[in-house]
């Protein structure tokens, strides 16, 4: 972690975090603004690519995860095919994101997969 310099009134050189944000809010514009920039359509990124993007440690992910930052790790390194598409979505939710599955078509079309509707007269499915 990079040290703080500190003035001789002992107060930390620049702005604090709380200072940098604009009093309007906008802070969370820029950032929406930044992850699109880094992210834009169609590049391919890793998990962990992803995660430093949205400048979040391995343990916070784990964390908010309800897991251990070991698991994290492996996940990180691992082919993406070899991870459920249960553990992606939680992955992704944790860093505050939503997961879309998209099926590239023969004829270079897209088809994004969502959860189906339950009918509306169907019995609850029970475990």
């Amino acid at each position: 972690m990079a040290r703080k310099t500190t003035q001789a009134s002992g107060a930390p050189k620049g702005p604090v975090r709380s200072e940098r944000k604009a009093a309007d809010g906008s802070g969370s514009t820029e950032r929406a603004q930044s992850l699109k920039e880094k992210f834009k359509h169609g590049a391919k990124h890793t998990l962990r690519g992803v995660r430093l993007g949205y400048r979040k440690t391995a343990g916070e992910v784990a964390e908010a995860m309800g897991a251990h930052e070991n698991f994290i790790k492996k996940i990180e390194t691992s082919p993406v095919s070899q991870c459920s598409v249960a553990t992606l979505m939680d992955y992704v939710e944790a860093l505050g994101a939503r997961l879309e599955l998209v099926v590239v078509l023969g004829n270079g079309g897209r088809a994004i997969l969502v959860d189906p509707e339950p009918a509306a007269n169907a019995p609850a499915e029970t475990p």
